[in-house]
């Protein structure tokens, strides 16, 4: 990657869930509206590179952020966005069981 971000700026390019569940089951389009990244006042995104300053977030890193924060720019064709790491709303850790 060629793009170095700086300080605690963060690259991120943008993250889509999968609609299909692990069990097969492609959700039903009433359901997959309900995640239409367009209507959500939060995003995900896949951090790709950090700024030497940054302490909370690494590269790989799955992250939710509000959808204002960042700044949009193309580069070699691909879409990317970058933004402060204090923007950063939570991270996204795979491996938790969620108790309800």
């Amino acid at each position: 990657m060629l793009i170095e971000p700086l300080g605690t700026q963060i690259l991120i390019s943008k993250y889509v869930p999968p609609l299909k569940k692990k069990s097969g089951i492609i959700l039903p389009d009433d359901v997959q509206d309900r995640f239409d990244a367009e209507k959500m006042p939060f995003l995900m995104g896949k951090v790709i590179a950090t700024g030497m300053l940054t302490k909370y977030i690494k590269k790989g890193d799955l992250i939710i952020y509000e959808r204002h924060t960042p700044i949009k720019f193309q580069y070699g064709g691909k879409e990317f966005e970058i933004m402060k790491e204090e923007y950063v709303t939570a991270r996204i850790k795979e491996d938790t069981k969620v108790e309800a």
